[in-house]
């Protein structure tokens, strides 16, 4: 590709784009750059550490993927749906499609009907190039989208790159600007000039040692920024306090709210706090035995006749398989009950 010289008409459209970039268009960015970067999908993630912004069920035996998990559910034969619904109601007295997401995974891992895999991953945002102006990543992204999925703009910043934050402001000054390449004093524009050293140093008498400069020590102060808004130290701890009292997912789901204006490293300090939380409460909540197994650990026909009572208060598609159990309980029962009467004394 033929490198293109400016000319004095595109530079000073370049110097004119490149100035309402860094004072417009900077996403409240210093020194700003503009990165285009797309959209990429990394799996193999494990669901109980990571976190999960989707996942694809993979149908070895038909050689299919999909989407979500009702997908998958919706392409099933009714025999093998009747099979996911019964393992369901055994696990939480619902069927398949009712019970939590973390369920239906683990009930699709542990199924031997089919050779199906889960896979877990997130979305991250890879960088393809960068550009000076938010106008020529732009035209990038129109002109190339074609190449990559999804594409965006992330506005960056040169504050710690001297080199690169100086050129650029000397650009927007008028300090560097365009000469002809047949221009003898080409040098003398974009060579180095410091007219303090002169304007500043001072003769040295002979014999006598210079003055030492004085140094002058200033302060930087610094301000976190999140969407152009400046952000107040998050009072993490207190939050995870707050958030280690939480008994329910929902109230502790709830707390992400608070953070909303935080900055990004203590964000994700706080949500992994949160994932660690919520997994003790998911702990907690296995305490909570379903009737299925209830029934199944039943010690007598007195407790049965009580489950009976429950069932009937149960969701109508799941009383028929319930009271199945029953049935079966009670004859376990009265089978050991006969054996015990007739066992020698």
């Amino acid at each position: 590709m033929q490198t293109q010289l400016f000319t004095p008409e595109t530079w000073a459209e370049f110097t004119k784009q490149l100035k309402n970039s860094w004072e417009k268009d900077n996403a409240g960015t210093d020194s700003p750059i503009f990165v285009v970067q797309a959209k990429n999908i990394v799996w193999g993630l494990d669901p109980t550490h990571d976190s999960v912004e989707i996942t694809n069920i993979v149908d070895v035996d038909q050689d299919s993927k999909y989407k979500s998990v009702e997908d998958f559910f919706e392409s099933l034969k009714a025999s093998d749906k009747h099979d996911l619904n019964g393992l369901a109601i055994d696990e939480e007295d619902e069927l398949f499609l009712d019970v939590k997401t973390s369920t239906q995974i683990n009930i699709l891992t542990d199924w031997n009907e089919r050779n199906v895999h889960i896979c877990h991953g997130k979305y991250f945002w890879e960088d393809i190039n960068c550009h000076l102006t938010r106008s020529a990543a732009e035209a990038f992204i129109k002109r190339k989208s074609h190449d990559y999925g999804e594409l965006r703009v992330f506005v960056k910043s040169l504050y710690w790159c001297d080199e690169f934050k100086n050129l650029l402001n000397a650009i927007i000054s008028g300090e560097v600007g365009l000469t002809s390449k047949d221009d003898d004093n080409i040098l003398s524009v974009l060579g180095p000039i410091d007219s303090k050293v002169d304007s500043e140093s001072e003769s040295t008498p002979v014999g006598k040692a210079p003055k030492k400069s004085k140094k002058v020590e200033t302060k930087e102060n610094w301000t976190r920024y999140h969407n152009g808004k400046p952000v107040e130290p998050s009072p993490l701890s207190d939050l995870i306090v707050k958030l280690k009292k939480t008994k329910s997912a929902d109230d502790a789901n709830s707390l992400i709210e608070e953070t909303k204006d935080w900055a990004t490293e203590d964000q994700s300090l706080f949500k992994t706090e949160l994932n660690k939380h919520l997994v003790i409460i998911a702990g907690h909540s296995k305490k909570n035995i379903s009737i299925g197994e209830k029934i199944r650990q039943a010690k007598d026909l007195t407790t049965l006749d009580a489950l009976e009572i429950d069932i009937s208060e149960a969701d109508e598609r799941i009383q028929e398989r319930l009271m199945d159990l029953v049935i079966k309980r009670r004859k376990e029962l009265e089978v050991e009950g006969n054996f015990l009467l007739e066992s020698p004394q």
